[in-house]
């Protein structure tokens, strides 16, 4: 039996799931497809190079590094990751549906489409996680549960790299 938790957390992911599949198909691999759609395009591409640039220099270049790289979108991290990592065991999950096939065709990565407040148990656990603008669009009452998640696929002496804004909106 559903809890009224349960479903609250189904309708708020399913109006998060809308939205990134509309995204995804109006805006596609454009940056402000996955960052700030009511910003000017240099400030996007600075926002994008300052991301890759942190967890580039972030990431622990371990033998065999297994990466989850949640709220992938079309890869536009996975493919910096990729370029200078290139023996990394990459994989991204997304809301979008669309999304998920644009990142599966631009790394030749597997990619899941899930929520963050729900991970696909067979995903297993990583070494290293990214989450990157994400939880800003997580409600305040799902939160706990994403960080969760997260936590649970994160291996025991992992890395998680965590950039969110405050209250900057999309």
């Amino acid at each position: 039996v559903a809890t009224c938790r349960d479903r609250k957390l189904k309708n708020s992911t399913e109006q998060n799931r809308n939205v990134w599949e509309t995204r995804s198909k109006l805006l596609g691999t454009s940056l402000k497809g996955v960052l700030f759609k009511g910003l000017p395009d240099v400030v996007n591409e600075h926002f994008h190079n300052w991301h890759k640039n942190l967890i580039l220099s972030t990431i622990e270049n371990k033998h065999k590094l297994r990466m989850l790289d949640v709220g992938c979108g079309y890869g536009r991290l996975s493919m910096a990751i990729i370029e200078r990592f290139p023996d990394v065991d990459l994989t991204g999950m997304d809301i979008s549906e669309n999304y998920v096939s644009l990142y599966k065709k631009n790394t030749n990565q597997p990619a899941y489409v899930g929520a963050i407040e729900n991970f696909p148990a067979e995903l297993g656990t990583f070494d290293c996680i990214i989450c990157i603008t994400v939880l800003m669009y997580v409600d305040d009452e799902n939160l706990g549960r994403a960080i969760d998640h997260v936590f649970l696929h994160l291996k025991w002496g992992g890395q998680l790299i965590l950039i969110e804004p405050h209250c900057s909106g999309a």
